[in-house]
């Protein structure tokens, strides 16, 4: 299977686990932690790393998330007061 390949199926695949950016890193760490034996020590830096662009978009996401809200309660503010 080629890389062309895999991406379609990550693409088209049903996701098997719950969306929430705790539960996705955790469950990567753990079938990660599984395959770690059998991988070149550069391949596992590289999964690592995408464990770590995962991390990096989770606080990424929960910081918009917060922006936006504080957004929304001052532009709220304004229209009320």
């Amino acid at each position: 299977m080629n890389k062309h390949e895999v991406l379609a199926l990550m693409l088209t695949a049903k996701p098997l686990y719950a969306s929430e950016w705790e539960s996705l890193l955790l469950i990567y760490a753990e079938r990660l932690a599984r395959v770690a034996p059998k991988l070149t020590e550069d391949d596992l830096r590289q999964l690592v790393a995408v464990g770590a662009a995962i991390h990096q978009c989770r606080c990424q996401h929960a910081s918009a998330e917060r922006e936006a809200s504080a957004l929304l309660l001052r532009m709220r503010g304004r229209l009320e007061g």
